[in-house]
């Protein structure tokens, strides 16, 4: 039986991660959407790994069950960083499915400023702890103890891209870090489909 592949997309967020669900979902015998409900929270290990287990089964469930119509099914949504490696050590020896994370990187500065305009056209701060208004997205965050909403989104930046190439590194046939760039020239889609 030929292997189903399970895609994740993921990013920072503001990075490309719609275009690349788009990309993928437009293959052949493909189904890949963006943020699937439940949004996955950003959580230590010991609470991922004891209180989460449940809904990291149900994601793996959802996407296992899609497969069953297509050859390569998958999601996007940063939240998934924190628990690719528990995908991937789930499924690495799996005879049935390949897993394949690929994160989209856009410049950081591009990325702060996209996403201070998005929480203020929101009126919304998802990285910092507060008492102003809230959605279903703000557990999905990390927090950060800082003077401003601007230091907050740097943070998160430089901390999503180091526990990428942290996972790049020890995982270097599942995780893929790949520039936003990418999606702009047939070389780059190449390199993102052969990956895949």
């Amino acid at each position: 039986m030929k292997k189903k592949i399970i895609t994740i997309c993921l990013g920072s967020g503001r990075c490309g991660t719609a275009s690349l669900a788009y990309l993928l979902n437009s293959q052949k015998s493909s189904l890949v959407c963006h943020e699937l409900f439940p949004i996955l929270p950003w959580v230590e290990e010991q609470q991922r790994d004891n209180h989460n287990k449940g809904m990291i089964q149900f994601k793996f469930n959802q996407l296992t069950h899609l497969s069953h119509n297509y050859n390569l099914v998958g999601d996007a949504g940063s939240y998934y960083l924190l628990y690719a490696e528990v995908f991937i050590r789930s499924l690495i020896n799996n005879p049935n499915y390949e897993i394949k994370f690929l994160v989209m990187k856009r410049d950081k500065q591009a990325t702060v400023n996209s996403f201070l305009k998005k929480f203020k056209r929101q009126n919304n701060n998802p990285l910092q702890q507060h008492d102003g208004p809230k959605n279903e997205w703000d557990n999905s965050f990390p927090k950060y103890d800082c003077e401003t909403i601007e230091e907050a989104t740097e943070y998160y930046y430089d901390d999503y891209y180091r526990i990428s190439e942290e996972l790049q590194q020890k995982y270097p046939n599942n995780f893929r870090i790949f520039n936003m760039t990418s999606l702009n020239s047939r070389d780059g889609v190449n390199e993102i489909l052969e990956f895949v």
